[in-house]
């Protein structure tokens, strides 16, 4: 299963942003790149919410967040971001690890990074990753000593 939003498809108010989510086994893949704005965290948190419906039917996932040249969003479009997440965690749809990809250069890690950690770790262990490799590694690892997927 797959979702993508992009800023071509059409709205009342373009959409700025892209997001690639999709399922690989156990893991929840979402590729972002900013910046952003409300309009599309609007979408996106509606592309996430359909997506989910392809958990694992235990509920057992890790998610994996890629932030890619900018993490930068409008108060409104941390407000949505913020009330989407709280209504997974409530709905008991959230995954049971964030690892999080974020290099040092990407624009405004320093101001979103914090804010993110913070509102994930209410609900769930977050790990923070410069590089890809690492996060790779870490995932690997944890999916190991998790059981396999259901049939």
């Amino acid at each position: 299963m797959r979702a993508e939003i992009n800023p071509f498809q059409s709205a009342r108010f373009p959409a700025h942003g892209e997001v690639q989510i999709d399922w690989v086994g156990r893991m929840l893949c979402i590729r972002a790149r900013g910046p952003f704005n409300a309009e599309f965290m609007l979408r996106a948190t509606q592309a996430l919410a359909s997506i989910r419906t392809g958990r694992p039917a235990d509920g057992l996932y890790l998610e994996w967040v890629h932030w890619m040249d900018s993490m930068l969003m409008p108060p409104e479009a941390w407000d949505r971001l913020a009330l989407s997440v709280q209504r997974f965690v409530d709905a008991d749809l959230h995954g049971r690890l964030n690892l999080v990809i974020a290099a040092p250069d990407v624009e405004a890690r320093w101001l979103m990074l914090p804010r993110l950690q913070a509102l994930w770790g209410q609900s769930r262990p977050v790990e923070v990753f410069d590089d890809l490799e690492s996060a790779q590694r870490r995932a690997e690892a944890v999916l190991a000593a998790w059981p396999p997927l259901p049939a």
